[in-house]
């Protein structure tokens, strides 16, 4: 059975409700579009949000055409990752550095949590990128094991979408990745 979604127009992966069938979507639009009129008149909104009804495999095999896109577009994945974590501190773990002094001095208040980092991660000085792992402790990769670092990324994927998919600071994000595939907005 299909299932019908109602969702944002300028962010269509924002599911907003999930309904049966299309007769109980139809009715459920209408009502949050009065509601809306209602706030708008209460809040002074100077524009009304616009919604839309997909139906359910529209919205997945767009999600799927996402992940594949990621997947393939892996350095553009990476640039994600960095903006989000930049944005708000999620996805260290994912947040590749240059691994030389500034590093340290920009991420590490003392010696001894350096050591600490070093010594229970994985962590090779001679190795050219750094990562911060959850547990604070460091992971290392060079030209030769970067391919590791991507496949970290690659299984991550599925978070970095939801993650976008519901922050509306960066759900832009999504928006240009529908654009690229050429799907709609």
């Amino acid at each position: 059975m299909k299932k019908y979604n109602i969702v944002l127009k300028e962010n269509k992966t924002f599911i907003l409700a999930q309904c049966e069938n299309l007769n109980f979507a139809e009715k459920y639009l209408k009502e949050m579009e009065e509601n809306d009129k209602k706030l708008q008149k209460y809040y002074n909104w100077s524009k009304l949000p616009e919604y839309e009804i997909v139906e359910n495999d529209d919205y997945k095999n767009m999600k799927d055409k996402i992940k594949e896109y990621l997947k393939e577009n892996i350095e553009e994945t990476k640039e994600i990752v960095m903006k989000i974590c930049d944005y708000d501190g999620n996805f260290q773990n994912l947040y590749v550095f240059n691994n030389n002094e500034n590093f340290f001095k920009e991420n590490f208040n003392s010696t001894m949590e350096i050591l600490k980092s070093v010594l229970y991660g994985q962590y090779d000085i001679n190795d050219d990128y750094v990562v911060i792992e959850y547990d604070g402790t460091l992971t290392t990769y060079n030209d030769y094991t970067y391919d590791l670092y991507y496949d970290k990324l690659k299984e991550n994927i599925d978070y970095i979408i939801d993650y976008i998919e519901y922050s509306e600071e960066l759900s832009y994000i999504l928006d240009e990745i529908i654009e690229k595939i050429g799907g709609n907005k």
